[in-house]
């Protein structure tokens, strides 16, 4: 058989379309885009196109030597033969992927499709192929991408899961969540980490695909089915084969929250135990508020407050009320005051009697208050100094010391003090801590007093004695 002088390819082949055009099938053939060729059943190459030339780089003289095994890449060479003799069987084989190698030795990526033609002179086979190198390139960098990400996930420690936001499907889980959910890929999320038969209730999917390109969303929850707490951090990413997938970071708190829960039960207590003592003190305040005509003159003894000056004095709760009378005092005199509470603003101030600027220990936000995180010792220590940076004969009343000693260690309260300290030794202004002694501990209320001044003798009465203050015991 000649190169396809005499036979199919060669010739004119019309179709008529419609009665009123022709088409030269030679021509679209030749011109066509993708790469085509045609072969006998020894594999001799008997056809090739424009494209097929100009891809593998052969001249015409030189395709009438080449056979089928010369331009396909020697690791398909295999493959590629099984396919040969199938086809040489009358039986039309598609989406056929190989590698052709040009004649400077490139490989070019193709897919297509081989079909048996009989002719007069025997079985030819024609294959019609694209070049799929391109693809095959992005598929490679999308690969090296997701190993990337999956050798990032496998590094922590924590259970890290990522499902097709659409079909909730598991496409990928580290070591860490396997070892606690167990062999999840291709399960549905909600079956095997809640085991619902239906998405969750509480499926965050809506709020990460809104937030796509921004912030994580992070959120609290108890798993239902191993009944522990974690930390949620959930994002809508890419995945390297484009999908928009949901990728979650669960941290295990549940210690965190028991210790929460053990927290919360001794502040209730604690709360009923001040009540208690309130009560016991109700006495001994209205006893306090008889001697506040002499307060008041001793007070006036003191009136540029220079007996509290570049310190922190401890105040007994005893003594609250006389420390308020300082603070307004410091008010009346035209000396910045601040306020540093544990109640709400508004009952501090109507025990006062005045508006002052106040700082409110409290997890709450309120608009036109600043509140600071009992926990947020940071926050609270650069509050306080900007207020002596602006004010360093400013007044500070401290409140709440006991509030801060049951949510942190105790040696985070003597840090924080020690900071203030260094803050007021180098200014002018002072710092009023009232401390109930009978709730601190007998150890740690001797690391705070070796840190603060006592209260002033001007404030001291004759009477029973207050319990600590070291060397320098109040007398009542």
């Amino acid at each position: 058989m000649t190169v396809m002088d005499n036979n199919l390819i060669k010739k004119e082949v019309y179709e008529r379309v419609n009665g009123n055009f022709v088409i030269d099938f030679r021509d679209l053939v030749e011109n066509a885009n993708d790469i085509i060729q045609s072969v006998d059943e020894s594999g001799k190459i008997l056809y090739v196109n424009r494209r097929w030339k100009d891809a593998l780089g052969y001249s015409d003289e030189e395709i009438k030597g080449l056979n089928l095994v010369d331009i396909i890449q020697k690791e398909c060479i295999p493959k590629c033969m099984e396919i040969f003799e199938d086809v040489k069987k009358g039986i039309s084989v598609e989406n056929v992927e190989t590698v052709f190698v040009t004649k400077d030795g490139s490989n070019i990526f193709v897919e297509g499709n081989v079909r048996p033609i009989k002719t007069e002179n025997g079985l030819i086979t024609v294959g019609i192929f694209r070049d799929i190198s391109q693809r095959k390139e992005i598929e490679k960098k999308l690969e090296f991408e997701r190993q990337q990400l999956i050798s990032i996930f496998d590094g922590i420690d924590e259970p890290i899961y990522v499902c097709d936001i659409e079909t909730y499907d598991v496409i990928y889980a580290n070591e860490a969540l396997k070892k606690e959910f167990g062999d999840v890929i291709g399960k549905k999320c909600y079956k095997v980490f809640q085991g619902l038969d239906y998405p969750c209730p509480f499926c965050t999917n809506d709020i990460i695909r809104e937030m796509e390109g921004k912030e994580a969303y992070i959120w609290e929850f108890q798993n239902l089915l191993n009944k522990r707490w974690y930390r949620c951090i959930d994002k809508a990413i890419r995945w390297p084969d484009g999908r928009l997938v949901r990728y979650e970071l669960a941290i295990d708190i549940t210690d965190r929250k028991k210790a929460e829960e053990t927290m919360r039960y001794f502040i209730d207590d604690l709360e009923s135990e001040n009540k208690m003592l309130r009560e016991d003190l109700k006495g001994l305040m209205n006893r306090i508020d008889t001697l506040s005509a002499e307060f008041n003159s001793d007070l006036k003894s003191i009136e540029n407050l220079s007996e509290v000056s570049g310190g922190i004095y401890l105040f007994p709760i005893e003594y609250q009320d006389r420390a308020y009378q300082l603070f307004s005092q410091a008010i009346d005199a035209k000396l910045p005051a601040l306020a540093v509470i544990r109640s709400s603003p508004k009952r501090f101030e109507a025990a006062l009697g005045r508006k002052v600027e106040v700082i409110w220990l409290t997890t709450n936000r309120v608009e036109g208050v600043v509140c600071v995180d009992p926990n947020d010792f940071v926050n609270l220590s650069i509050a306080i100094s900007e207020f002596f940076k602006h004010a360093p004969e400013g007044l500070i009343l401290f409140e709440g010391i006991e509030l801060l000693m049951s949510n942190v260690e105790f040696s985070r309260i003597l840090r924080l003090i020690q900071i203030l300290n260094d803050k007021v030794s180098v200014v002018s202004g002072s710092i009023l801590m009232v401390i109930d002694y009978d709730i601190v501990g007998e150890k740690e209320l001797k690391l705070i007093e070796r840190e603060c001044l006592p209260m002033p003798d001007v404030f001291k009465e004759s009477g029973r004695q207050v319990r600590g203050m070291a060397d320098t015991d109040l007398e009542v």
